[in-house]
C-alpha cells in the first residue's frame, strides 16, 4: 500500500496540471471552487453571519464602518490597566502658596481641670464702696460664757420701808416682840412679852421689857432702818440693877439699847429671847 501511494499522488498531480491548461480543466476548477464556496459561503471559521444581532452570529459593520448604536451595551465599563512599573522619585517641587484658612472645626470635649496656679500678688486696695442696705437679722447665737464680774458700783439710796409680811411659822424663841419707832409694843407680832417701857439715854434710847416666860439666856436685836439711818443695838437679860436710866425700874426682865449712828428719829426693832 505504501509503495502505491506515491504513484497515486503523481497521477493526480498530472491530471490537475493537464486540466489546468485546457478550457475543460478551467471549468472543472471553477466547479470545484464554486462547490467549496457553496459549502462555506455563510460561515467564518464555522460561525454564521446575521444582519441583526443574534446569539452565536456574526454582525456586519454598517455603511459608516461602525456597529449600530442599538447593538452597543449602555453599561460597558472599559478598564484599561496601563500602569507601568513605578519610576524613581522626582526632585521636590517648590513650596506652593498657602491656601485659604479652612472653616473652624467642631470644638473638642473639655479637658480635665489643671492644677491651681500660684496665687498672684495682692492688688492695691480699691476705694470704699457705698454702704449697702442692712441685711436681714441673723439667727440668735449661742449664749457666751459669763464674763468677769465688774467692780461694785456705788451704794444706792435706801428705799422706803415695805409693808410688813405675813406672820411666819412659830419659831423656837421663848419670846419675841416688835417695837415700833414710837417705842410701842406691837402685840400682834409679839409673844411672851407683856409690856415695854423706853426712855432716852446718852446718844440713844433704852427699852426695858416685862416677860411672861422665864429661863432666858440670851437676846437678839434687829434694828429697823429708816431712810438712810443706821443704828447699833445691844441687849442684856436680865436687866438687873445695871440697867441704865429710870425706864427699867419696873421692867427688869430684859433691856435693849438703840444708838442712832446716822439719820434722825427713833427706830423700831425686832427682839427675840431664848
Amino acid at each position: 500500500m505504501r509503495k502505491r501511494l506515491p504513484i497515486l499522488l503523481s497521477a493526480t498531480a498530472l491530471v490537475v496540471a493537464v486540466l489546468g491548461v485546457t478550457p475543460l480543466g478551467q471549468a472543472a476548477g471553477n466547479a470545484i471552487r464554486y462547490a467549496m464556496f457553496a459549502k462555506n459561503a455563510g460561515t467564518v471559521n464555522g460561525i454564521a453571519a446575521s444582519r441583526t444581532p443574534k446569539p452565536g452570529k456574526l454582525l456586519p459593520l454598517g455603511a459608516d464602518g461602525k456597529f449600530a448604536s442599538s447593538v452597543i451595551p449602555k453599561d460597558i465599563t472599559l478598564v484599561v490597566d496601563n500602569t507601568g512599573p513605578q519610576g524613581p522619585a522626582g526632585a521636590q517641587g517648590e513650596t506652593g502658596a498657602a491656601g485659604p484658612q479652612g472653616p473652624a472645626g467642631v470644638p473638642g470635649t473639655a479637658g480635665p481641670q489643671g492644677p491651681a496656679g500660684v496665687p498672684g500678688t495682692a492688688g492695691p486696695a480699691g476705694s470704699q464702696g457705698q454702704k449697702g442696705d442692712d441685711g436681714a437679722a441673723g439667727p440668735t447665737g449661742h449664749t457666751g460664757s459669763a464674763g468677769p464680774a465688774g467692780s461694785a458700783g456705788p451704794a444706792g439710796s435706801a428705799g422706803p420701808t415695805g409693808p410688813a409680811g405675813p406672820a411666819g411659822a412659830a419659831g423656837s424663841a421663848l419670846a419675841y416682840a416688835l417695837v415700833n419707832s414710837n417705842g410701842d409694843l406691837v402685840s400682834s407680832k409679839s409673844k411672851g412679852v407683856s409690856a415695854v417701857a423706853s426712855g432716852s439715854y446718852g446718844a440713844g434710847e433704852v427699852f426695858c421689857f416685862n416677860l411672861t416666860v422665864g429661863g432666858l439666856k440670851n437676846i437678839s436685836v434687829t434694828p429697823l432702818a429708816r431712810g438712810a439711818g443706821l443704828a447699833l443695838a445691844t441687849g442684856a437679860v436680865p436687866a438687873g440693877t445695871s440697867a441704865p436710866g429710870d425706864a427699867c425700874s419696873s421692867y427688869t426682865d430684859a433691856v435693849v439699847y438703840i444708838e442712832t449712828v446716822s439719820g434722825s428719829g427713833s427706830l423700831g426693832f425686832y427682839v427675840s429671847f431664848n
